[in-house]
């Protein structure tokens, strides 16, 4: 028997047709471009330029007597290896070097950054293979931060992000994969994990240096069946050369 097609009466369309144009014309906010600006260091107000002021002078006490609980003190030293974002009343002002910086402690904030190579060593990660084998996968992945802006303002918590994205590409690269792939070809599957992952990251301002595969276990109990099968062709093998 042929089915009707039903289709919803003229209301319900346009109801239907409201809906999506109300959802296509929502407001978007793309991400802003953090560009170095000498203009976020101006004060707007007379309240502004009170606290500017009050800092001044509450950074000027504090750096002749260092041990007032107060008032933060108004230098930071950045290492080497390090970078610090400077911001004023929250807005991105620029990216200050290793070494001594000034900030005033009322409008200011300094942020350091570490620019070294970082390691996430994730934790084991059970896979199914495209065989529907279940394989314990143990793996770390090393990055970089080489834009401390963008990684400021455009994720939050980076290391549990990039840790995230690098298991669920993990569980989505090897499950393309066979067993005997996966043993076969695990330089070429970390290669194609560390490109998956630094193609997702590259806007968080951060470069993945190496993705690497530290260990691959499979379940006890295919390893087993392996074992046993493996022991029942050798049995037959003998049988068979007798």
């Amino acid at each position: 028997m042929q089915l009707t097609k039903i289709y919803p009466d003229e209301i319900e369309k346009e109801k239907i047709n409201h809906q999506i144009n109300q959802n296509n014309q929502q407001q978007k906010y793309p991400r802003e471009q953090l560009l170095e600006n000498a203009k976020n260091l101006d004060l707007g107000g007379s309240y502004q330029n009170y606290i500017y002021n009050c800092g001044e002078c509450c950074g000027n006490c504090s750096a002749i007597c260092p041990c007032n609980p107060f008032v933060e003190y108004p230098y930071k030293k950045i290492e080497q290896g390090f970078v610090g974002v400077y911001l004023r009343f929250g807005k991105y002002v620029k990216t200050m070097p290793p070494g001594l910086q000034y900030f005033n402690p009322c409008t200011d904030k300094l942020i350091k950054i570490d620019c070294r190579t970082q390691m996430i060593d994730c934790e084991k990660q059970y896979v199914i293979t495209k065989d529907n084998i279940l394989l314990q996968v143990d793996a770390s992945v090393y990055y970089r931060v080489i834009e401390p802006k963008k990684a400021i303002f455009f994720i939050y918590d980076l290391q549990m992000a990039v840790s995230q994205i690098t298991l669920a590409s993990i569980k989505s690269v090897i499950g393309a994969y066979t067993l005997q792939d996966v043993l076969e070809k695990r330089t070429e599957i970390q290669d194609y994990i560390q490109q998956f992952v630094d193609d997702h990251v590259d806007d968080w301002g951060i470069d993945i240096e190496l993705m690497m595969i530290k260990d691959i276990q499979i379940d006890e109990r295919i390893k087993s069946a392996l074992a046993q099968a493996a022991t029942e062709l050798s049995c037959i093998s003998k049988n068979f050369n007798s």
